[in-house]
């Protein structure tokens, strides 16, 4: 049982929408529908929905945010219960139910009070880099090198070896954006999730944000009733930080632009030590013009970005000129080097089917060092998504002077060599010579967790057990890949690799994990 439910006399059997409701009730009744079959997540996200389509300071906001706190308090959230009944009186929670709001905030204090201590920085004891960080640049180990070849390009080497498990880099990405199909669960500024606690703005029905101050720089760089039509285009999103890095100068974008194609730098050749540096943003965008683009566009993507919308919003025609070419620069950037955000979302005990893992695509960020790697369908880095961050980790053993390399989309054991190879060739213009692809690893058709899925019970919370026994099976599984490198399979090897991704994301409290 619950301990407490929304305010709703119709919360157990909520009715089909019809004509006349309007849509903040509808998507608040569908939040407690999906509250009902313990299907948390989805709540909030309904919720949030709510909140972006009502009047600021309506009684739905109020209702919206007190159905929040009734899922923060299921899920031993009682600080951000605390906030969202707070939430509630501000926007006008009417006062004959008033009484509801006291009970919960009175129990949230005591229980607040006996609660162990639990924050997103206890994250970071975990998450760290494992040996000492580059001087200067802080997010990355020091032992790592830019190297250049004619049939590599640039690449990242290690200068010592580096073991199963090791975080080589914990990296914000330079420019990012949440996909339409999730602007209703990470924030638009930052990318944040803030456990799909986010605020509305007044300005737009599709952007959320998990703080005043990322309101205020979405508001102030990105974020007008003018551009409302693409505003979580990543391009878009591009440009106008690019002009706000160049202090709103199309004339100092367009000499960047020019520079950075004659003459191209990445993050090895800046101190990027001091974020407070004014030319700190600067350089991190020049290391991102300079990053390799795709090599064909075809002539759909030339005549789409032609006309895109953002261009409407510049009265000269060489302010459009210089934004259509910041645009298609941004596109065949974005072609090779953009990493995916993704939810990973475990198997619930009642799931019918726990052989496959479900992921869904949750928005884009492009890095700096990130993107200096170069593919592998067998690769020894992989990352996962913490808070707003990639954390780059070691698969398996890298001795010293070999390059790192991730993967850009299907490893081995998820398709045939030739169909990897073929979309390798078509996206990204080349074809894989890794291992993988050399000596035609078999593909499996089985999920690699199949048998042994992750289940998260729905009386799980944030502060579940679980999280120890993970910790010490990643470990576990590290050592097994280190030891057992050279007399297990290909395929086992894979296997045991994505289960300690998999673990990360648990360890790392994905909301997908907690509700």
């Amino acid at each position: 049982m619950k301990s407490f439910e929304p305010v709703r006399s119709d919360r157990v059997a909520v009715s089909v929408k019809s004509k006349d409701q309007n849509e903040p009730e509808f998507l608040r009744n569908e939040g407690i529908k999906f509250y009902n079959e313990g299907k948390f997540f989805e709540a909030l996200e309904s919720y949030n929905k709510s909140l972006c389509k009502t009047k600021l300071g309506s009684i739905d906001d109020a209702l919206a945010y007190e159905c929040r706190s009734v899922v923060y308090f299921d899920v031993n959230q009682y600080q951000l219960c605390l906030e969202n009944i707070q939430f509630a009186r501000d926007n006008g929670f009417p006062n004959e139910r008033i009484h509801i709001l006291d009970e919960r905030e009175e129990k949230c204090k005591i229980l607040l009070e006996t609660q162990e201590k639990c924050n997103d920085d206890n994250l970071w004891k975990f998450f760290k880099l494992s040996y000492p960080p580059n001087p200067k640049i802080p997010f990355i180990i020091n032992c790592l090198e830019l190297h250049k070849s004619e049939i590599f390009g640039r690449y990242v080497v290690a200068n010592q070896d580096l073991f199963p498990g090791d975080i080589i880099a914990i990296e914000e990405p330079v420019f990012k954006s949440v996909h339409s199909e999730a602007q209703h669960t990470r924030c638009a500024t930052c990318v944040k999730s803030n456990k799909l606690s986010l605020i509305p703005s007044n300005i737009s029905e599709t952007a959320m944000f998990c703080s005043t101050e990322c309101l205020r720089i979405g508001t102030k760089i990105f974020l007008t009733a003018r551009n409302e039509s693409k505003i979580h285009d990543i391009k878009q999103r591009m440009l106008f930080e690019a002009l706000y890095i160049c202090d709103g100068s199309f004339e100092k974008l367009k000499q960047l632009m020019d520079k950075t194609t004659n003459c191209q730098q990445t993050i090895f050749d800046f101190d990027l030590s001091d974020t407070k540096d004014s030319s700190h943003k600067l350089k991190l965008l020049t290391s991102i013009l300079s990053l390799v683009t795709a090599s064909n566009v075809s002539n759909d993507i030339i005549k789409y970005l032609d006309q895109h919308p953002v261009l409407n919003l510049f009265k000269l025609e060489k302010e459009r000129d210089i934004a259509k070419e910041f645009l298609l620069r941004a596109f065949k950037i974005l072609t090779v080097n953009s990493f995916g955000i993704e939810w990973v979302i475990p198997a619930k005990p009642k799931d019918v089917n726990k052989d496959s893992i479900n992921t869904r695509l949750a928005g884009d960020g492009l890095c700096s060092f990130g993107s200096l790697m170069n593919h592998s369908c067998i690769p020894n880095i992989d990352r996962v998504f913490v808070d707003n961050k990639f954390v780059f980790y070691v698969r398996q053993h890298i001795e010293k002077g070999k390059q790192l390399f991730v993967c850009y989309g299907t490893l081995f054991i998820d398709a045939p060599q030739e169909d990897r190879q073929e979309l390798l060739l078509s996206e990204y213009g080349f074809l894989c010579s890794c291992d993988a692809c050399t000596f035609d690893y078999p593909a499996s058709y089985h999920y690699p967790w199949a048998e042994v899925a992750i289940t998260i019970n729905s009386t799980n919370s944030i502060d579940s057990p679980n999280e120890d026994e993970w910790k010490k099976k990643f470990a576990k599984n590290c050592r097994t890949i280190l030891k057992h490198q050279n007399d297990l399979s290909k395929l086992e090897l894979c296997r045991i690799m994505l289960r300690n991704m998999y673990y990360l994301v648990a360890i790392a409290k994905s909301e997908p994990f907690i509700f």
